[in-house]
């Protein structure tokens, strides 16, 4: 016959032997371990390696996050090249943060889990990051009308991003609405107001329409907001041919050749353009999340969550990865960081073209594309 202190002891012993068999049955894999996985080959630059991690969350299909591990798999699948691939990750983590195709059980699940991750729905920013993605891969695609939808989709969550603006202005200006362009070239400056190319646009615009005075006035702007430094050391006197040439914009993306691009220097990173064999200019940076004060804006978002990840982050020191499969740490540097463009207009023809990436003075990489320009219209070309 056992004591009460003997018993004590025996209920104590099997309860350690559950949690240690929980920890070690966590530590061998599960969603939080492929995530983890996948972080640090995105970390390295490994972006194919980093999806095939973030690919295997997979069959944990029914997780609450599962929303959140497949913007992992989408981005890493964007950093690789991978774009349709990207496009349908991105695509089911929105439609599953709907509520979308989920089952009734995980629908009616969600009491359990911490109040932050009952049924999971993307956060605002989440949303913008997504849709953002999105609009960059139909960009790149010559997809213009799918990244306009995409972009009018992140104007009715913040309207206050400057690629968005310059983008959806250049789709009016290709449909024949001059006028509205030239709103959304204004915008592109309110909010990125040393870009040089809308001011460009507004210009051809005043200069067309016969408002001369106009065009004087968005020039001395832009002069402004340069430092009042000399066109032609900063922008390819090109840009400002508007002779019926066709018009080639070059969308270039220093963390697609980058491993990893501390925030504090991102202002460091531009391209130099050459077009068969000629130097063209430097590309301008026309986004940054981070000048857009992301921070701010998502901290409220956080500080909400901050009492569930605590207790969530102490649920998963007791229980490893087999009981934290709902704790998700985002990782910032994967929203989208900065982005540049390079504008000018060409004859028709075919040209071999080259983008140089340098940190300050460093050549760190460079890409080719071969580039055909028609009579009229925009061409879009990314690096």
């Amino acid at each position: 016959m056992r004591t009460a202190e003997e018993k004590l002891k025996i209920r104590g012993a099997k309860v350690f032997v559950c949690l240690a068999g929980l920890v070690f049955l966590g530590s061998c894999g599960g969603p939080l371990q492929y995530t983890k996985n996948g972080d640090l080959h995105y970390s390295r630059g490994e972006y194919e390696r980093a999806a095939a991690e973030y690919r295997k969350n997979i069959k944990y299909y029914e997780s609450i996050n599962y929303p959140l591990y497949m913007l992992n798999l989408a981005v890493a699948n964007y950093r690789a090249g991978l774009l349709d691939e990207s496009e349908r990750a991105f695509l089911t983590a929105l439609k599953l943060s709907r509520g979308e195709n989920l089952s009734a059980l995980e629908k009616n699940f969600g009491f359990l889990a911490p109040k932050s991750e009952e049924s999971y729905r993307l956060r605002n920013y989440e949303e913008v990051m997504a849709h953002f993605y999105l609009a960059l891969i139909y960009v790149r695609t010559n997809k213009l009308d799918k990244a306009i939808v995409e972009f009018k989709k992140i104007n009715l969550i913040d309207p206050e991003y400057p690629l968005m603006r310059y983008i959806m202005g250049k789709s009016y200006q290709l449909d024949g609405k001059t006028e509205e362009a030239e709103i959304e070239f204004r915008l592109t400056n309110r909010y990125r107001k040393e870009f040089p190319y809308s001011y460009f646009d507004r210009i051809e615009f005043y200069e067309r329409s016969g408002m001369s005075g106009e065009a004087a006035g968005a020039l001395k702007k832009y002069l402004a907001a340069d430092g009042g430094s000399r066109l032609a050391e900063k922008v390819s006197e090109r840009a400002f041919d508007f002779s019926g040439s066709g018009e080639l914009i070059v969308l270039l993306e220093p963390e697609n050749h980058v491993e990893k691009i501390k925030k504090k220097n991102r202002g460091s990173y531009f391209y130099k353009i050459y077009i068969d064999g000629e130097y063209y200019g430097k590309s301008h940076i026309i986004e940054d999340i981070d000048l857009q004060k992301t921070k701010k804006r998502i901290s409220k978002m956080l500080k909400s969550a901050l009492k569930d990840a605590a207790r969530s982050m102490i649920i998963e020191k007791v229980f490893g990865g087999t009981a934290s499969d709902n704790v998700e740490r985002r990782e910032w540097e994967k929203i989208p960081g900065i982005v540049h463009i390079f504008k000018t207009h060409l004859p028709t023809g075919s040209y071999k073209m080259k983008a140089v990436l340098y940190f300050k003075e460093i050549e760190i990489s460079e890409a080719e594309r071969t580039v055909e320009i028609k009579e009229s219209g925009v061409r879009f070309v990314s690096f």
